[in-house]
């Protein structure tokens, strides 16, 4: 018997390599051979498990996989993340996790003014203390930026099995997972706008 998931992807949002991909998703379901076929021929089926996890996660899964079976056998089931403790909320953003990407930033950039106004005479005290919340942030997001992208991930294909019919869930993992660079490139802006120029305009008038 063989198992296929369907692409309706009508409007045309889904990118094009993302829909090659899920038409060669087809499998044996007895010897889980892969078979090719046109997608649009296949039969409905709610995706659900590992094969959901792929498709949402899509770039690095089989790493993102380990990572959480490892830290499943590990005291408080906590792993460790490199790209989350080097990139902090970026890592965040590309993984479109955009509420905490842009919670994290705000309460950096809040205690970074916070910093601003009780050491505005001792910069050298203000730059360790920035410092210290940028360290403490990426150590905090190193331990558990895994599993918050995995409850993350569970939540939102869970999200997407009970809104769409099978055929429209398909697409919408694909879309709607995956990552995001040009996320990345928009919290950049905004950090370093408000962290340059709105942030010392508004607390201009109480240092004047």
């Amino acid at each position: 018997m063989v198992s296929w998931p369907v692409l309706n992807d009508s409007d045309g949002r889904l990118p094009g390599h993302r829909r090659d991909r899920i038409s060669l998703m087809a499998s044996c379901s007895h010897c889980g051979t892969a078979i090719v076929a046109d997608a649009a021929e296949s039969s409905a089926e709610v995706p659900a498990g590992r094969e959901a996890e792929r498709l949402f996660v899509d770039l690095y899964y089989d790493f993102i996989r380990q990572s959480w079976d490892r830290a499943e056998h590990r005291p408080l089931k906590l792993g460790w993340s490199w790209p989350a403790f080097l990139f902090s909320f970026l890592w965040l953003g590309y993984r479109k996790m955009y509420q905490q990407a842009w919670c994290v930033m705000s309460i950096v950039l809040m205690l970074d003014a916070g910093f601003r106004i009780m050491l505005a005479d001792d910069f050298r005290g203000m730059v360790l203390a920035q410092s210290g919340v940028r360290l403490f942030f990426a150590i905090l997001l190193g331990a558990l930026g895994m599993r918050l992208y995995q409850w993350h991930v569970k939540r939102r294909i869970a999200d997407i099995q009970a809104r769409y019919e099978p055929e429209q869930a398909w697409a919408e993992l694909a879309r709607q997972g995956s990552t995001n660079l040009w996320a990345v490139f928009g919290l950049l802006f905004f950090f370093f706008a408000l962290s340059l120029h709105v942030i010392p305009l508004m607390l201009y008038p109480l240092s004047a």
